[in-house]
């Protein structure tokens, strides 16, 4: 079984977290894990398709929760060269 580069999990988990954190996408893609348990063929169109969105705006929404989620400064953290 071929190995994933570090990097390649943590983007999958952050999407996966994503995709959980808002109602309506959380019920999208349980949608589309139901039917890949149930059998269904993995096609990444699914995904799409049940988001209702196009890839360039799925891409920019994930970047902009990333940059929101993990990226931003969080209130009362040290800023360089304080403390």
């Amino acid at each position: 079984m071929p190995r994933c580069r570090p990097t390649t999990t943590e983007q999958s988990a952050f999407f996966v977290r994503y995709l959980l954190a808002d109602p309506e996408r959380a019920a999208a893609f349980r949608t589309v894990l139901r039917g890949l348990a149930a059998g269904a063929p993995y096609d990444p169109e699914d995904l799409r398709a049940a988001l209702d969105v196009d890839w360039g705006a799925l891409d920019r929404d994930f970047e902009l929760w990333v940059r929101r989620a993990y990226l931003a400064p969080r209130r009362g953290a040290l800023s360089p060269g304080s403390g």
